[in-house]
């Protein structure tokens, strides 16, 4: 049996679902430290992620079966793609000490990226344009510095894939209702960056991506801010660059700020942030924009109603978002209304019993979401 398996402790894992106890079936477990990441990527407020939840209970009949992969070194540990989603998880046929007894224990939850042999842009900075008739059109970048006041950084995942056409025609949809044209000018900076760029849990590559000389990550994003440096500075310049950070995109940010630190170079004290629906903490963000010196908006971060997973990163670490607020000398006394009542109802979790769910877990944290932050 496999040393790395046991090195695990299997005991604190809770059933995926009330399905999945083992009156059907193998029983299957998830690590409940999975929340936030399964939340990412699989949103069960909607059909598709409905469906891809029901999916993932099916291991309890088709786990380690001909759909799954199994490793080569370890015959106990196995995955398996569901839609745009990969579960790796470990079965055992009986029980030990570190782990709950025989079935299912799922230990990771990554996104799958098809490959479409490099019809797609690869990462990096774009320039998104509109035109009558055609719409938002992305093209490559005229320079290596921002040519325009608006700036976005994410990426959409659509149709089971990452798209730099759909992240242009997405955010340029938002700029349009959002934006005054003026401000617009017709025109933004895309610094594309899908989240396995920064995610540990990896990715598939299109084959332009992996032959892309200059690459595209927090390294890169940091060397673009440095670009934008005025070659004089004033000690209260006015805001130059206007950046909106999606998604995902929230995390790319996170770790360029910390690369930018690296570089020594001055305050990016001519750019502002706003972001949307992120999904990182942005208590972390905002201590890391106020270090280089770089603005907040007001407010500095907007969610839909239904962003469940953004919410839930700012709920994980209590206080750390009201702290990140104050770094910025920006208000705060609403989000910790918001943050504390959810970051409790998180905290109780732990306490349940070993029959709670996680399936469970996901639907009462998303109705406290739903009663508390409007």
């Amino acid at each position: 049996m496999s040393a790395t398996v046991h090195q695990k402790d299997y005991s604190g894992f809770v059933y995926f679902h009330p399905s999945t106890r083992g009156q059907d079936g193998k029983p299957v477990f998830i690590d409940k430290g999975l929340l936030r990441r399964f939340m990412d990527l699989v949103d069960t407020a909607t059909e598709e992620g409905r469906r891809l939840a029901v999916q993932v209970t099916e291991l309890k009949s088709k786990a380690a079966g001909l759909e799954s992969a199994s490793n080569i070194s370890d015959g106990f540990s196995h995955r398996q793609t569901f839609g745009g989603v990969e579960v790796t998880y470990a079965v055992f046929q009986r029980s030990n000490e570190r782990n709950r007894g025989p079935g299912v224990y799922i230990t990771g939850i990554r996104r799958v990226n098809k490959d479409d042999s490099g019809k797609d842009h690869a990462p990096g900075l774009y320039r998104v344009d509109f035109s009558a008739g055609r719409g938002w059109e992305i093209s490559d970048s005229p320079c290596d510095n921002i040519s325009t006041t608006v700036g976005a950084i994410g990426a959409v995942f659509s149709g089971g894939r990452y798209s730099a056409g759909e992240t242009g025609r997405s955010f340029g949809g938002y700029f349009t209702e959002k934006l005054s044209g003026g401000k617009l000018n017709d025109g933004f900076s895309l610094y594309y960056a899908p989240s396995y760029l920064v995610d540990s849990l990896g990715v598939w590559r299109t084959s332009e991506q992996k032959t892309n000389p200059q690459g595209a990550g927090p390294k890169q994003l940091a060397q673009l801010f440095k670009a934008t440096l005025p070659w004089s500075s004033s000690a209260n310049p006015e805001v130059k660059y206007e950046w909106y950070v999606f998604g995902e995109g929230a995390k790319m940010l996170s770790l360029a700020l910390n690369e930018y630190k690296g570089l020594g170079a001055g305050p990016l004290n001519e750019h502002r942030f706003t972001f949307l629906d992120p999904k990182a903490s942005l208590g972390i963000v905002y201590k890391n924009l106020a270090d280089v010196g770089a603005k907040v908006s007001e407010p500095g971060f907007l969610m839909s109603r239904a962003a469940y997973a953004a919410k839930v990163h700012q709920v994980t670490v209590p206080g750390e978002l009201v702290e990140g607020l104050q770094s910025q000398g920006a208000s705060w006394t609403q989000a910790d209304k918001l943050v504390q009542p959810l970051a409790a109802a998180l905290k109780s979790f732990e306490s349940r019993g070993p029959d709670f769910t996680f399936a469970e877990m996901v639907k009462e944290l998303m109705s406290n979401i739903d009663a508390g932050w409007t």
